[in-house]
């Protein structure tokens, strides 16, 4: 058998094989190979489909998805001699750039702030469109902004129904205790939909190139991530987690869509658990010394140790690091490491110490200054993340988005009749 240039359907591992099977040295998956159809890629070019008949038996058949490249010594189909390509498809990388400046956030925030003041938090739906447009703008991938077109309008009727919401449960909490249950379970009830239309709806106006993103409208899907399973924590004592969470955020990228092309996860639930070791044993071990210190304290027994009294401000600030730097910055890079499209893959390589460090500094810088520099502090941390993302791939950013523009329109019609609101989330 000829020697064939191909592209693995799982990893994008590129592979030379001479033989009817192979498995792929990067992911260890199993590649068959068999004759009748072909997706040929010459060095410099674009995909060509079945170039020409061969003879029976000699040419393979990639596995779905796989693409397949038999090159001849004169570098075009037909050759008697067929030899690997000279130079196989290069492989690209793009980098985001963030070129937002505290000077230019500072001017929309503090508009912003003041009309929220004097509109009594009405003006909050506007403010909040303007903010994602000019963070859209500067956000930069291959020289090409995203955009950001909701309608406040429609984010206010959201809103407005979630305000309701918190109205009748306080009431009810306050005057009617025994309904107050009922309200809470109808809104858990509720929240698998609310939580597909917020997506739906970011999703919908959100473009990168004219192209719309899109997001699935699977509710059964949502339900059984978002309540069914989650019911599993308590019986497991929370080890399951770590699983519900890889679920969920699987659910949440598989069903998001670029154009026609849709997004792929492969992070395993290892990573996950891997990850979140940290809160896992540590979790227990600050729940019980807050109870050995509350039942003593209760008992009227003094402390074995003065600063044992301590414990309770290290369990705080140990919590609010694992739940607002350590895990948010963890997950993020397994999510994003882990996530793909078409042949391109995406790859976020946040630091904890750096992450922790930026963190500190803003809190102290915003709290002395009474708030000023929080446009200052909002873009240096939107800086660092976009210096750590990067996408890398075969066939740059034009493979995934020149095939998307013929089926973007009656999608984004049917879809945009489905909208009409958004819960903020």
């Amino acid at each position: 058998m000829a020697l064939v240039y191909i592209i693995c359907p799982h990893c994008r591992n590129e592979l030379l094989v001479d033989g009817d099977e192979h498995v792929c040295g990067r992911c260890s998956s199993r590649i068959v190979l068999k004759k009748g159809q072909y997706s040929h890629y010459f060095p410099g070019n674009t995909p060509k489909i079945d170039p020409g008949p061969m003879e029976a038996g000699s040419g393979p058949e990639p596995a779905p998805g796989c693409a397949v490249s038999d090159v001849p010594e004169n570098g075009a189909p037909g050759g008697s001699l067929p030899t690997p390509p000279a130079q196989p498809r290069c492989r690209e990388s793009f980098s985001f750039r963030f070129t937002a400046t505290a000077k230019e956030y500072f001017g929309i925030w503090i508009v912003n702030t003041l009309l929220r003041i004097v509109s009594l938090g009405f003006y909050s739906p506007w403010a909040k469109v303007r903010r994602r447009r000019y963070f859209y703008a500067n956000t930069l991938l291959d020289g090409a902004p995203f955009d950001y077109l909701a309608d406040p309008l429609a984010i206010l009727k959201g809103w407005l129904i979630a305000g309701a919401f918190v109205v009748v449960y306080s009431v009810c909490n306050r005057s009617y205790p025994a309904v107050a249950p009922f309200v809470a379970m109808f809104f858990s009830g509720v929240y698998p939909w609310i939580l597909v239309r917020s997506r739906m709806f970011n999703c919908f106006n959100s473009t990168y190139r004219n192209i719309r993103f899109r997001f699935t409208p699977d509710y059964k899907g949502a339900y059984r991530e978002f309540l069914w399973m989650p019911l599993l924590a308590i019986p497991t004592l929370g080890l399951i987690i770590p699983y519900l969470l890889w679920r969920q955020k699987r659910f949440l990228v598989e069903n998001t869509h670029f154009g026609a092309a849709s997004f792929s996860f492969d992070a395993t639930p290892r990573a996950f658990y891997r990850l979140l070791a940290p809160v896992l044993a540590v979790v227990p071990v600050m729940i019980g010394s807050l109870v050995w210190i509350g039942l003593a304290a209760k008992g009227g027994k003094p402390l074995a140790h003065p600063a044992l009294a301590l414990v309770p401000v290290g369990t705080f600030f140990l919590a609010y690091f694992l739940i607002l730097v350590y895990v948010p910055t963890v997950m993020a890079n397994v999510v994003w490491s882990g996530t793909s499209i078409g042949g391109l893959r995406f790859s976020l390589n946040l630091k904890v110490r750096e992450v922790t460090w930026i963190y500190l500094s803003n809190i102290v810088s915003v709290v002395f200054t009474l708030g000023l520099l929080a446009p200052w502090a909002a873009v240096r941390m939107a800086r660092y993340r976009f210096e750590r993302f990067t996408v890398s791939g075969i066939g740059g950013l034009d493979s995934v988005s020149a095939g998307e523009r013929q089926e973007v329109g009656a999608a984004g019609e049917e879809i945009g009749d489905l909208l009409g609101f958004d819960f903020g989330l």
